[in-house]
């Protein structure tokens, strides 16, 4: 080739030389994964076909998803799973098909049907001429929900609601339980499942919450166990335990249900680094529908800075059930997140214990956030007093925090500056300060961020403000 130039229509002609004529039944294919009668776990994400022979990739594309009807056919509840995509492998002569796993009627414990159409051509171009049906299933499952019986009748059907984080282990007569049985926590609707069963017999264990005392489940008594079993292709649906709560006492008149807050009620000197506020109720909490413990707007959805006004989002809401814990996330990048401000929780007095009473007093507890003094010594290399040289830091140099009460070099809040010259007074109140340097042996100040050069800056630290950029400079004779 010349400079310049393009070397085009370098091509190449084969010609399908393995063809054969499709078979009675199962036309171009020779195998499947899964293959016929086979089971999957419902975890699986694509499905092959192999056939006989090289395909055609032009008319009756083994690429044209259509020619395996679009879908997968789910047999047992009568729906379709659309196939996402399709490649295919011209070495092994294998097509890959993605599924669509986020659809709803991709379940456990269903068969299923894969389609190859009568349209698909092999390299010779000569089509299947009959569609090829290869059925499959996946694994079973076993699901359910642990219930709060809220007038302890122990009726099956009434419509209670789920209680949340409750522990279910489904035993094998094999595993041991709390060791290496399967293990599943109820969801906020105190649903569960265990999935990618084999058929078989298999014991349900509920383990009561704290609080909870058990009322009856769907054996028939309230031994907080269920016996299951699985043969051939099964899903085991809505194995139910109930359970009453049984510790439910009167809120108390300013309390309410809550014992303690973390930051606690009151609490200064609170990191801007926290990024959870927890709260502890002193008994077993309703958690579903109105009242719930995990609804975030029973927190009003934020903590009020009141110092400067503006409130601190919540961004999520967890609760523990065993021990009656919420932890509520801070959006700490809303700029309402100060340094030394005071905020506010509040517990509105909607929230219901799991007897369904109210709270009835909006609880609140206040904390306060930290502040900080920081800043630099450095060594006035040509000793003009100018703060804006790029002079380097001075390490080891005494610095201390005057706070008008303390004894300076006794009792004084003290730091040394590190290997840069930087040095940091966390956890500070608001107030007023005056920071003190210690010069080193054999130098003597040239200025400081505030003018003179006396070793001395005075600050005032307001709400919501740090103090930083507090600098010295010192030379050496």
């Amino acid at each position: 080739l010349g400079a310049n130039q393009l070397a085009t229509q370098n091509d190449f002609l084969d010609t399908g030389s393995a063809c054969t004529a499709p078979l009675p039944g199962t036309g171009f294919v020779s195998a499947t994964n899964p293959p016929a009668g086979g089971s999957v776990p419902i975890t699986t994400t694509t499905l092959q076909v192999t056939f006989n022979q090289a395909m055609s990739t032009g008319a009756g594309s083994v690429l044209n998803l259509s020619n395996f009807d679009n879908k997968i056919r789910n047999l047992t509840i009568g729906a379709d799973v659309n196939l996402l995509s399709v490649s295919y492998d011209g070495n092994s002569r294998t097509a890959t098909l993605t599924i669509d796993t986020s659809d709803s009627d991709w379940r456990s414990g269903s068969n299923y049907r894969i389609r190859v159409k009568s349209s698909i051509a092999n390299a010779c171009g000569t089509i299947q001429g009959i569609d090829v049906d290869t059925t499959f299933s996946t694994l079973n499952s076993v699901s359910g929900f642990v219930k709060n019986d809220l007038d302890a009748d122990g009726n099956l059907g009434d419509d209670d609601k789920g209680i949340y984080g409750a522990t279910v282990q489904l035993s094998d007569g094999v595993c041991t339980l709390n060791v290496n049985c399967r293990i599943k926590t109820t969801d906020i609707n105190g649903f569960y499942q265990f999935r990618d069963l084999p058929a078989g017999s298999y014991v349900i264990h509920q383990t009561d919450l704290p609080g909870y005392t058990s009322t009856a489940d769907s054996d028939g008594g309230n031994a907080n166990q269920i016996a299951v079993t699985i043969s051939g292709v099964a899903n085991i649906v809505n194995r139910v335990f109930l359970d009453t709560a049984t510790s439910c006492t009167a809120p108390d008149p300013v309390k309410g249900f809550v014992v303690s807050t973390q930051p606690a009620h009151n609490q200064r000197l609170v990191s801007l680094a926290t990024t959870v506020i927890k709260i502890q109720f002193n008994q077993a909490m309703y958690n579903d529908g109105g009242g719930s413990v995990l609804d975030i707007g029973k927190y009003h959805n934020n903590i009020d800075n009141l110092s400067l006004g503006g409130d601190v989002s919540f961004t999520s809401i967890d609760y523990d059930p065993k021990t009656f814990t919420v932890s509520l996330t801070l959006d700490t990048s809303d700029s309402d997140w100060r340094p030394g401000s005071w905020f506010e929780i509040r517990m509105d007095n909607g929230l219901d214990n799991a007897c369904k009473t109210n709270q009835g007093v909006e609880v609140r507890h206040r904390f306060q956030t930290t502040t900080s003094v920081s800043g630099q010594v450095r060594l006035d290399v040509d000793g003009d007093g100018d703060l804006n040289d790029a002079d380097p830091g001075i390490a080891g140099v005494k610095v201390e925090l005057y706070d008008g009460v303390c004894t300076l070099g006794l009792d004084c809040a003290s730091t040394t500056t590190n290997a840069n010259g930087f040095y940091l007074f966390p956890f500070v109140r608001p107030g007023n300060y005056t920071i003190v340097e210690n010069n080193l042996p054999g130098y003597t100040s040239t200025a400081d961020t505030q003018g003179p050069n006396d070793d001395q800056i005075v600050i005032s630290i307001l709400p919501g403000a740090l103090s930083n950029r507090n600098d010295f400079l010192d030379k050496t004779p």
